[in-house]
């Protein structure tokens, strides 16, 4: 298992620093993803995850952004686990809505969707 900024990554992805986007909470330094590409983790999404601590709890949490490869639809998933090593959540929620996003999210959802750009580029609806 690979370690982003101490946060244990859960997903086996590949970490990847994007120069030109900033990390939403380390101000000044390029963000730092685990990225999991539609060839090696889900075939109809690309998805960039971003790990953080819960400022009530002390505890990781991981906030995704997805895209789908046929629609080009995105959304957003939150996991919460008990602990900075933990790999297992104990819950999660899904937010295909992003306008349901919660306020403390959003910062970090529109670099994940900077830097999910920067990754991937851009994708033509229904391929």
């Amino acid at each position: 298992m690979s370690y982003i900024r101490g946060l244990r990554t859960v997903n086996c992805g590949e970490i990847t620093e994007v120069k030109t986007v900033e990390d939403p909470i380390y101000k000044g330094q390029p963000i730092i993803v685990e990225v999991l590409r539609p060839e090696k983790h889900n075939p109809t999404h690309q998805i960039v995850c971003y790990y953080c601590i819960d400022s009530k709890t002390g505890n990781k949490v991981e906030i995704t952004l997805y895209r789908s490869l046929e629609n080009g639809n995105i959304g957003s998933e939150t996991y919460f686990f008990d602990s900075k090593d933990s790999i297992q959540h104990y819950t999660s929620r899904n937010y295909d809505n992003m306008h349901k996003l919660p306020t403390k999210y959003i910062k970090i959802v529109a670099q994940l969707n900077k830097a999910m750009y920067e990754i991937f580029g851009s994708i033509k609806k229904g391929r």
